[in-house]
């Protein structure tokens, strides 16, 4: 049964009401997400490349990266050597006709044109993190 069937039928006019219809029903096409077709270079190795850049980026503020190929999407594990338990994965994803780099809680840190931003995002992202750790192991 298609969901235009369930529309009621059309009332004929008649001499009293006016020529125009106020309220008609509309027939409306189910909801589909439209799918875009990547262009050309929007495959792993670019995403890869992409990683890449950001690791040399981040290897300036002096963070440790690790690559990850092996799930569908590339991701780069961004931590510190003190306290190698705390970090974040950076993956690369494609919005809006651009590369963007994103974190694993969902925070887009910046486009992929703009590396030293990411950087420095990700730097204050998990500063408080590392700091907080090294704090608590001088306490003690």
């Amino acid at each position: 049964m298609e969901p235009h069937s369930e529309l009621p039928p059309r009332r004929p006019r008649d001499a009293t009401t006016s020529k125009l219809e106020t309220a008609r029903p509309m027939r409306v096409p189910p909801v589909r997400p439209t799918v875009l077709s990547l262009p050309l270079g929007c495959g792993p190795r670019q995403a890869r490349w992409h990683l890449f850049r950001l690791s040399l980026s981040l290897h300036r503020y002096h963070w440790t990266t690790r690559f990850h190929t092996k799930s569908p999407s590339p991701l780069l594990r961004v931590f510190c050597e003190m306290a190698p338990c705390i970090g974040e994965s950076i993956s690369v994803v494609r919005g809006h006709c651009i590369w963007w780099y994103r974190a694993s809680t969902g925070k887009w840190l910046a486009p992929s044109t703009d590396v030293e931003l990411a950087a420095e995002r990700l730097t204050l992202h998990l500063a408080p993190w590392i700091s907080g750790t090294c704090n608590a192991h001088t306490d003690d």
